[in-house]
C-alpha cells in the first residue's frame, strides 16, 4: 500500500490489485491500472522504484471519508470481512 501524503485535494491510497478483493470495496472510487499499460496510463511514477509494485497491476482508491479509508486498508491487511 502506498499514499502521496504531499497531496492537498484528494487522498489516494494505491494498492496492488491482487492485494484487495475489488467486489468487496465497489462503492470506493477507484481507478484501475494494467500493469502492461502503465507507459500509457501514466499512474504514480513513484511506485515503479518499489519493488512491491514492479510489473503488478495497480488500483487507486480517492475514499472520501475516514470510514472507507479504513475499509480499504482493512482489507489490504486481510482483516475486512
Amino acid at each position: 500500500m502506498a499514499t502521496e501524503p504531499q497531496r492537498k485535494t484528494v487522498a489516494n491510497i494505491w494498492v496492488r490489485a491482487d492485494s484487495v478483493r475489488r467486489n468487496l470495496l465497489r462503492d470506493c472510487e477507484d481507478a484501475y491500472f494494467d500493469h502492461s499499460t502503465f507507459d500509457q496510463s501514466k499512474p504514480n511514477h513513484n511506485l515503479f522504484r518499489e519493488p512491491g509494485f514492479k510489473n503488478t497491476d495497480l488500483i487507486r482508491y480517492q475514499p472520501k471519508n475516514l470510514w472507507e479509508a479504513a475499509r480499504i486498508i482493512a482489507e489490504v491487511a486481510g482483516i475486512a470481512a
